[in-house]
């Protein structure tokens, strides 16, 4: 039997003086050294989780359940335990601060704050070429869509503070910019962690360093006389049918003009649209597509009862599919579309031509203004 420690007699003579009037039953004792087992079991079962090789264990003297810790110095009370877990968290959490501070001084200030400064900056770069492309792009009523990139409503002061911070160059930020770009991220870390502690570090970084959430995009509808609208949503609502089907496919399409406008010259163009135009009348349909051939694009759409034989394409091929339920086959048609008349696949081959010869392709890829006007070739399903 080995003596009681000072703070379990402490402990031992509380007991006896609360419970003085309680007789425990053979049955009550046996139910409390069960839960005491299972709760060591699970104390266990979390230190070895933890990655920690603690070995708890209890024992009883004079009807007292004493649990103990073992560890690489001996056995410790569970309260020692205890104390010594919460002093190596605190440590941990501290180490922890620091090595933020680390991060922040060493990346966020350096690489990092270049990087999304760069980032914004190609963004913006970006969409201001959309903004040019779209705003050379007009609709049958003559009027046009252009786009922004504006800081979020949302934003507080310190917010729009460091947004502004990161449209200068980061070169030319002094200590004091790079002070309150340090404050603001580290406060939008801690605040993350608050509400999710288990959160893994890195995702929280991701969320407090999303330039993206920062800034909103912004329609603006340009009438003909010059006129500029911020195109809201009751706004798009008074458009008609057709202008409301090309104010939101336009920028759709300048973003796709201008990012493949970065590659090489001799590149496809190519977007696939499934279900392509779905609920747009003709007239909509026959705008939209001269659209794509002013942006240079090529298309490669499905669709049911889907056309391209408008004016505005310069040339299409057209697969009409045909599915038989009852024969389990499937049939294709192939008809082309020259820009004026509708030719069938034994009509080409009757001419000597190729599928490619019979759209005007000349070949390889070609840009607008290099001599030869290019065929924005337009592929299409028809379920």
């Amino acid at each position: 039997m080995h003596p009681l420690p000072h703070e379990a007699e402490q402990l031992l003579d509380a007991i006896v003086a609360v419970t003085a009037d309680l007789r425990p039953s053979e049955s009550s004792l046996k139910s409390s050294r069960t839960r005491v087992s299972a709760s060591m079991a699970e104390l266990q079962n979390q230190l070895a989780a933890a990655g920690h090789e603690y070995r708890p264990e209890f024992q009883t003297d004079d009807d007292v359940i004493v649990v103990r810790v073992a560890d690489e110095q001996g056995f410790s009370s569970i309260h020692d335990f205890a104390q010594h877990m919460a002093t190596a968290r605190r440590d941990q959490e501290q180490l922890l601060t620091e090595a933020e501070r680390r991060v922040f001084e060493d990346a966020l200030l350096g690489r990092l704050a270049q990087q999304i400064h760069d980032r914004t900056t190609e963004a913006r770069d970006l969409i201001a070429d959309m903004n040019r492309e779209m705003r050379r792009r007009r609709m049958s009523s003559g009027a046009t869509v252009g786009i922004g990139w504006e800081l979020a409503d949302a934003l507080d002061r310190p917010q729009r503070e460091v947004s502004r911070l990161l449209d200068r160059d980061a070169a030319l930020l002094t200590p004091d910019d790079l002070a309150t770009l340090r404050g603001h991220f580290a406060g939008q870390i801690k605040n993350l962690r608050a509400v999710r502690p288990d959160r893994p570090y890195v995702e929280v970084l991701a969320e407090a360093l999303d330039y993206r959430t920062w800034r909103t995009f912004v329609l603006t509808l340009v009438a003909p006389d010059g006129r500029e609208d911020r195109l809201t949503q009751a706004r798009h609502s008074m458009l008609s049918g057709g202008e409301q089907s090309v104010s939101l496919h336009l920028p759709l399409f300048a973003a796709a003009h201008v990012l493949l406008s970065s590659a090489s010259p001799t590149c496809p163009r190519l977007l696939a649209l499934d279900e392509a135009f779905a609920g747009i009348d003709d007239p909509g349909r026959n705008e939209l597509l001269g659209l794509t051939a002013q942006f240079d694009l090529d298309l490669f759409m499905t669709g049911y009862d889907l056309w391209a034989t408008y004016p505005t394409v310069p040339a299409c091929a057209h697969y009409d599919l045909a599915h038989s339920a009852v024969e389990h086959t499937v049939s294709s048609l192939l008809m082309v579309w020259d820009g004026k008349e509708l030719l069938t696949d034994s009509e080409i081959a009757d001419s000597g031509e190729d599928l490619a010869a019979a759209l005007g392709s000349p070949g390889t890829r070609r840009r607008p203004g290099n001599g030869t006007p290019d065929v924005a070739d337009v592929f299409e399903v028809d379920e």
